[in-house]
């Protein structure tokens, strides 16, 4: 995946952090950062989303809760961090772009979803207030 690519998608995720920040923090996202930089746990100015998720995946802040919406944030950001984002953690073809624009958090192409979905096995994006 190509460096803007790469942070076209971290973006996509970001926006899915912004929102668990809402939700569970009550914070925006930007006062989330803010207050994890004031206790020195995220250095880096923000302005890089790909180096922003690795601060966000180094601080903790995802380990709070098993909460499923924080669960497959949690393992997208780890993914993108360890460089196997966009690739499906089942047959590991590339996911194509389009394709993770529209599911960010998603660890499968669209042919393994599909047969996730239809073994009616664990989905890797759950049905929730975020994904409507």
């Amino acid at each position: 995946m190509n460096r803007s690519i790469k942070k076209k998608i971290a973006r996509k995720l970001i926006e899915e952090f912004d929102l668990v920040c809402r939700h569970y923090f009550n914070q925006p996202l930007d006062e989330v950062i803010n207050d994890l930089r004031v206790n020195c746990i995220v250095a880096r100015a923000p302005q890089d989303p790909i180096n922003l998720i690795s601060d966000i995946n180094k601080s903790g802040i995802l380990f709070f809760s098993s909460d499923a919406a924080i669960v497959y944030l949690r393992k997208a950001f780890d993914r993108f961090d360890k460089g196997l984002f966009g690739l499906c953690i089942s047959c590991g073809t590339e996911i194509p772009e389009d394709w993770l624009s529209k599911n960010p958090l998603t660890g499968y192409c669209s042919y393994c979803m599909l047969k996730v979905r239809t073994k009616g096995a664990e989905m890797e994006k759950p049905d929730s207030v975020y994904y409507s």
